[in-house]
């Protein structure tokens, strides 16, 4: 049913409305055309021959750009000077648009209502704004660069929504605001210093709605602008942001500053105040008032002389409350929760207190033991309290996440917490828990502890199906009463624990097998890690217990020698092996069991481990990364074994893995084979293979991985390259620097999908492929391989959907582009060329001007190339790239012999650094030298 409603509202504006997409190739736009969308989802040359298709337009109300993407410079400056012919245009959008300036002839467009000029690089408005009598919205966000919005803007009395954002550097807002009483919308107000710029220009802008920041209030120096401005009486007013400079200094008077804050009173149905930099000592009285009964969230922030909180306890609505970077405040009384017989922050759900460097106390007063503060609180976070020493509310039922970290002094009491919260610790000075926590908390962590750590008696089985726990960074005791000499076994194997630098105790998880542990005790433990375990030498026999674990990871672990021969958990998904330098091999019943669910296994930086697996790999393992093990020889180790038909096999020569489809490998230098065959490897789709030096042969039915997409080996000592690659899927291929390599794959040319080749830095290479390269490359990258045929006889023309082309050096003394008389030896597809490190080329051949798509060049390291083609290069061009090239440098500097031609380009880089670009001028001679040829 909407398809057909957009069809008939398409027949119905046939004529009048038109939607400009990616193609414009069989449309034509009616000269009377009135309303124009514009989406520009297309190349840089796409959006030119868009804009050429209706530069002629004359009648035309509407422009309105979809997508905020960048055109090129010189067709953005095409339409801002034909602006003046559109002079019946009321909605313009530039969004997007890589302009610094407006031109004043935007003063023409009388009929303008709506412009949006966000996301652009101007820096001040044209005083001729002033002049668009009918606009009624104005649009500036993201607007980085803007300073200065025009000198005055009380003409424009029609206004009714002025978008400004906080990333625009305004200076001060423009004379006469105050005349716009229409305006609704005003989300930012700089405060001025002068008459005409003050505080009091609002007064009169009493329809004002949602949300007004306004900023630089140090420069009221009179109470009574404050008093003027009439806040009161902006009732549509949802969100106020009361924002003071960050930098305190003695010019600031604190008097006028207090008194500045009493006026700003805003109406009562205010939902959102927030209280930035304000320099005086005590809050005004009407904060904390119950009549502000909307309120639902309150920031104080950087007010570095408050001494005291209002009672904003007593706000029954308050949702969220930010205290932050309030120096000067030592503790928090029972004024803080107000004076009422009611629950203070009856519907408080978060509370945020950070920076509070003085504070010393929460004190918890003057209610009576049946009344419940914070009954509704979800979230507390206490953040870089240091002084803080005092305890924290005793009961929050309704709490979700507790965080406190960086309170140095804090002896950290844990409350009471209800379940399936999330607990986070760190940088205290001792924690104690004196209650067994709920049977579902959802996390524990504990890091940094400078002090001990003391937990309930029960505070192992209370926590049994805690999800993640952790102590990280912990250096002292751990206290658990009644436990005797076991309790390190429990909290070991129900924790997730991190030890580091050296914790002593930690040598073995278990010192004697315990009954309840045989059994296999609940625990709903899902990630275990242990990191810096610098004694530790083994892992538990009852690791399989942890039926719910799904993530296992072992850092830093060097005497780490010895892994137990039990079977994986079952729902274990992913292990992350990493520096642990003692450890020689993986447990075979890891590998060979066919009840694991492993599928991820990544192993880094261990120098002992000579093998994987033996006989086979994990029969579900999806992906297997090996990095930095610099004695791995294979990865599974040969093994003589009996199999069906009662014949012995040699299990080395091939894995039996039907499930893996990521390979990769990475600096293993003794590495010398993979596997002789990829027997049952059917899945694989991504192989990588990086600086494995020893590695001399790949594995004889590569051909046969029908499923392959990405194929990269760099770094290797490959010598055979008989090895065929599979022609059906596979869409990357990168040979890079294999030095001992002297011949590509058999059958390049059959791989149909390929659509990326790159070969680098194979020196040994020397022959062109025997029946050149795979007609569907989009991307071809030849560098540093001596391919000694002229670039004419390489085939490229052949290659009809390539797009990026790169070749660098290998043979200085080819000059590619100087083969006149060859006629077209590039694709006309090319949108972007790389040429680089030909030594004896002089200058680019005239077929250039024939390579109609080319947005992007890039020359480098060619010390003799002096000359572009003799008829310019594609004015598609919009990218030009050129170091260390220095005659064409010359040549291309100011007043130069290409500077007409390269300062018209959008983007050029001349050794890095960016060529200004021209003027508009220069821009219209150049275009008509390109057209008469």
């Amino acid at each position: 049913m909407h398809d057909l409603i957009n069809d008939l509202a398409q027949w119905a504006a046939k004529g009048f409305c038109v939607r400009v997409e990616n193609a414009l190739e069989g449309e034509k736009i009616p000269k009377n055309l009135r309303h124009l969308s514009y989406v520009n989802g297309g190349s840089n040359n796409e959006c030119i021959n868009k804009f050429e298709a209706f530069n002629e337009i004359k009648s035309i109300r509407t422009f309105l750009q979809i997508t905020p993407v960048p055109w090129p410079h010189y067709s953005a400056s095409d339409f801002l000077n034909m602006l003046p012919q559109l002079r019946r245009l009321r909605v313009l959008s530039l969004h997007g648009y890589p302009i610094s300036e407006l031109p004043n002839t935007i003063g023409e467009l009388k009929h303008l209502r709506y412009l949006n000029l966000s996301d652009t690089k101007i820096e001040k408005l044209p005083n001729s704004i002033n002049t668009l009598y009918n606009l009624e919205t104005l649009i500036l966000k993201d607007c980085s660069c803007l300073k200065n919005l025009c000198s005055d803007i009380g003409n424009l009395i029609n206004m009714r929504h002025l978008y400004i954002s906080y990333a625009c550097p305004l200076e001060g807002m423009p004379l006469r605001i105050g005349r716009l009483t229409c305006l609704r919308t005003l989300p930012v107000y700089v405060v001025g210093k002068d008459d005409g710029f003050m505080l009091k220009e609002l007064r009169n802008l009493t329809h004002l709605r949602d949300k007004l920041h306004i900023s630089r209030l140090e420069n009221v120096n009179d109470v009574e602008d404050a008093k003027e401005a009439d806040f009161i009486g902006k009732k549509n007013l949802r969100e106020l942001e009361l924002i003071w400079t960050s930098s305190f200094s003695l010019l600031r008077n604190v008097e006028i500053e207090t008194q500045v804050l009493d006026m700003l009173q805003p109406y009562q149905k205010l939902e959102k105040l927030t209280i930035m930099g304000y320099g005086g000592t005590i809050f005004p009285s009407w904060l904390g008032n119950t009549s502000f009964s909307s309120l639902v969230l309150l920031r104080f922030e950087g007010c570095r002389n408050c001494t005291s909180l209002p009672p904003i306890g007593q706000l029954h609505l308050l949702k969220d409350l930010f205290i932050v970077g309030l120096a000067a405040i030592e503790g928090m009384g029972p004024e803080f929760y107000g004076n009422g017989g009611t629950t203070p922050f009856q519907s408080l759900e978060n509370l945020c207190i950070k920076d509070m460097q003085e504070w010393k106390d929460w004190i918890h007063l003057g209610f009576g033991k049946d009344i419940v503060r914070f009954p509704c609180l979800r979230k507390l976070s206490i953040e870089d309290c240091p002084k803080l020493i005092g305890y924290l509310p005793e009961h929050l039922p309704s709490l979700e996440s507790l965080c406190i970290t960086r309170c140095e002094q804090l002896q950290m009491f844990v409350p009471s917490l209800p379940e399936h919260c999330n607990i986070e610790i760190s940088k205290c000075k001792e924690v104690s828990w004196s209650t067994v926590p709920g049977s579902l908390l959802n996390s524990v962590v504990l890091s940094d502890i400078s002090g001990c750590v003391f937990l309930a008696e029960r505070f192992l089985q209370g926590s049994s199906k805690v999800a993640r726990t952790g102590i990280v960074n912990y250096e002292k005791t751990i206290s658990f009463k009644q436990f005797g000499d076991h309790s390190w076994e429990g909290i070991n194997l129900f924790s997730d624990f991190l030890f580091r630098k050296n914790f002593s105790p930690l040598k073995s998880f278990m010192t004697k097998e315990r009954e309840e542990l045989e059994q296999g005790l609940a625990c709903r433990l899902q990630y275990l890690a242990l990191r810096d375990c610098e004694c530790l030498m083994k892992l538990p026999q009852l690791l399989h217990s942890l039926s719910f674990l799904k993530g296992l990871s072992l850092e830093d672990c060097p005497q780490l020698v010895s892994i137990p021969e039990v079977a994986l958990p079952s729902e274990l998904r992913f292990i992350t092996i990493k520096n642990c330098e003692a450890l020689e091999s993986l447990p075979k019943s890891w590998v060979q069991s066919s009840n694991t669910s492993l599928e991820g296994l990544s192993i880094e930086d261990c120098d002992s481990l000579t093998y994987i697996a033996r006989a086979q790999l994990p029969p579900n393992l999806k992906m297997l990364k090996i990095e930095n093990c610099h004695s791995l020889q294979t990865l599974v180790e040969k093994e003589e074994v009996s199999i069906t038909h009662e014949e012995n096999v040699n299990r080395g020569s091939c894995w039996n893995n039907f499930s893996l489809e990521y390979l990769y490998i990475n600096g293993c230098s003794k590495l010398d084979s993979i596997a002789e065959s990829f027997h049952g490897g059917i899945s694989l789709e991504r192989i990588e293979i990086y600086n494995c030096l020893n590695l001399k042969l790949l594995p004889n039915d590569l051909h046969n991985l029908n499923h392959l997409q990405d194929f990269c080996i760099s770094g290797c000592g490959i010598l055979v390259p008989e090895w065929l690659l599979p022609s059906v899927n596979l869409k990357t291929l990168r040979i890079a620097y294999c030095d001992q390599l002297d011949t590509l794959p058999s059958g390049l040319n059959n791989l149909t999908s390929l659509q990326s080749l790159s070969i680098m830095g194979c020196p040994g290479i020397v022959s062109f492929p025997e029946n050149g390269f795979p007609t569907n490359l989009i991307s071809l990258s030849i560098i540093d391989v001596k391919f000694c045929k002229a670039l004419f006889e390489w085939g490229l023309h052949r290659l009809t959907s390539l797009k990026q082309l790169s070749i660098w050096g290998g043979c200085p003394d080819v000059m590619p582009f100087l083969q006149e008389e060859i006629g077209m030896i590039l694709p006309t597809s090319l949108t972007i060329l790389h040429i680089d490190h030909f030594t004896n080329l002089e200058s680019l051949s005239s077929i250039f001007r024939n390579l109609i798509s080319l947005e992007e060049l890039h020359l480098g390291d060619c010390p003799k190339l002096k000359f572009f083609p003799k008829k310019g290069l594609p004015p598609s061009l919009v990218r030009l790239q050129i170091w260390r090239c220095p005659l064409l440098k010359q040549s291309c500097e100011k007043d130069g012999l290409y500077w007409p031609m390269i300062s018209l380009i959008p983007c050029v880089h001349i050794d890095f650094k960016k060529v200004t670009p021209a003027d508009e001028r220069a821009l219209i001679l150049y275009k008509a030298t390109v057209a008469s040829g």
